[in-house]
């Protein structure tokens, strides 16, 4: 399970073509009580148990129809993220419904998620772990239309956290003075200067910060920028870190090469940061030493 269908082609009438293919396969009907924007992002092996269909039951590659007919129907796509060995459900379409009946099931959706326009008249909306787009399509009488829901799971817009800590190789004087195209900003106090280089990826803008005391490691953080993801955040600690370390009030801290001369402190806040920190091996043994008093 490694290609998602193109868009396109599923909202333009693949229906007809995955029927044409497969018109044996086992077909379920659609719950009334189902909502089928909640199956973004879950394990496949949940969406079949909610639906009662199997892996044998695809209507085309990795394809899946809940809905008896082709009427009112929902096509599944459902694919593998190699960043969490997981199979999950990454897209969702509900096909020729009536638009009166699309509009409730939009308000729904609408009410559960913050529905983003960025002006060009797309739409799209974020979950803990993926970003998801919505397309319409309403055939020519205006009655009669669908709505697609395609997953981008958020690892894509994540870099590894090597690559923010790779900034920590950086002077300030390098950073201020390597021409980019993203914005930056720069501040300063008493104690360190700060840049913040905006939108590394969509998901994230990075701020490094720099102490004035001489011969003091800089730091820095990754941050999510507004619209959500905070589920890929926990999935960089699980993966570039060597293991959890603590938790605390406000989050949790987590640790690598913490036999090492220099340790990896990851330090991860609810509200959407991950601070990355160094320390000499005998700072990390203060650490852990006033951790357990």
């Amino acid at each position: 399970m490694n290609t998602k269908l193109p868009l396109l082609a599923l909202v333009l009438g693949f229906s007809g073509v995955l029927s044409a293919q497969k018109a044996d396969v086992k077909k379920v009907p659609l719950a009334k009580t189902a909502t089928p924007y909640e199956w973004l992002m879950r394990p496949t092996s949940a969406f079949f148990a909610e639906t009662g269909l199997s892996a044998a039951d695809s209507v085309s590659a990795d394809t899946y129809r809940v809905g008896l007919d082709t009427n009112e129907s929902v096509l599944v796509n459902v694919g593998h993220l190699d960043a969490t060995n997981q199979d999950v459900v990454w897209y969702v379409a509900y096909e020729n419904f009536k638009v009166k009946d699309l509009k409730v099931k939009v308000d729904s959706l609408g009410r559960n998620h913050n529905i983003i326009n960025d002006g060009d008249g797309n739409y799209s909306f974020w979950l803990a772990d993926a970003l998801v787009n919505i397309s319409t399509n309403v055939q020519p009488n205006g009655k009669i239309g669908t709505v697609a829901l395609d997953a981008i799971p958020v690892y894509r817009f994540m870099p590894p956290v090597a690559d923010a800590v790779s900034k920590l190789d950086s002077t300030w004087q390098q950073l201020m003075t390597n021409v980019q195209y993203r914005p930056r900003t720069v501040e300063r106090d008493s104690s360190k200067v700060s840049v913040t280089l905006k939108n590394v990826t969509p998901l994230v803008s990075y701020t490094v910060f720099y102490p004035q005391t001489e011969g003091a490691r800089p730091y820095v953080s990754v941050v999510l920028n507004e619209g959500g993801g905070q589920g890929v955040l926990k999935w960089a600690c699980k993966n570039y870190y060597d293991r959890f370390y603590d938790s605390f009030e406000q989050g949790s801290v987590w640790v690598s090469d913490s036999d090492q001369p220099i340790v990896k402190v990851g330090v991860l806040f609810d509200d959407g940061k991950l601070l990355n920190l160094t320390m000499t091996q005998s700072e990390f043994q203060d650490f852990a030493g006033s951790d357990e008093e």
